[in-house]
């Protein structure tokens, strides 16, 4: 059955070109994973609060490079933009677009090493990929959700221009039992 309305995300603007490095306050990257990121991505998904609130592990690294190849499906997909926050050395943390073209909406998701923390690189890497999708993918909203209990996300949120929009009861089943989940979205015209 064919939509009354075309699509708002043209997904060639993802299938049909690698995926964007996007380089935002003069020292800082978004940028692919590489396989050779590997070891970065074990030792995150292996810090205690990256696994309660991403909700998956990742054990060794085959697992890693399965996670990263994953990474480079999904663009090809036109599923989702999964970058590697980096500075000129190393690997900071992650910042994903999780777009649904169709409709024009996306979510976005974020985590930080603990040695990263405090310096403002998740909300700099929020803004940055933010930007990106509404000027050059035309994404009309971005949902930011994180656990009620996850406060450093909601200062995120707060920080990064996202909107509070609610809570949603029981939304999220961690390890720990059903979370509360705060809404917050970036519309394009905000």
């Amino acid at each position: 059955m064919p939509f009354t309305v075309p699509p708002v995300v043209d997904e060639t603007k993802l299938t049909g070109r690698p995926q964007a490095s996007i380089a935002f306050y003069d020292e800082l990257v978004l940028r692919p994973f590489h396989a050779d990121d590997a070891e970065v991505v074990m030792r995150a998904f292996s810090t205690p609060d990256i696994r309660h609130w991403h909700g998956f592990c990742v054990d060794d690294l085959d697992q890693a490079r399965e996670w990263i190849a994953r990474t480079h499906t999904i663009w090809t997909e036109a599923k989702s933009a999964v970058w590697a926050i980096s500075d000129s050395t190393e690997v900071l943390g992650r910042c994903a677009l999780h777009i649904d073209c169709r409709i024009g909406n996306a979510e976005i998701a974020y985590w930080l090493l603990p040695e990263a923390r405090g310096h403002g690189a998740a909300s700099r890497a929020v803004v940055a990929a933010t930007d990106w999708a509404h000027t050059e993918l035309g994404v009309h909203r971005i949902l930011l959700q994180h656990s009620t209990q996850n406060r450093a996300s909601c200062a995120v949120a707060e920080r990064t221009g996202y909107l509070a929009e609610g809570t949603s009861r029981q939304h999220h089943l961690h390890a720990d039992g059903w979370h509360d989940m705060h809404q917050h979205a970036h519309l394009a015209t905000d």
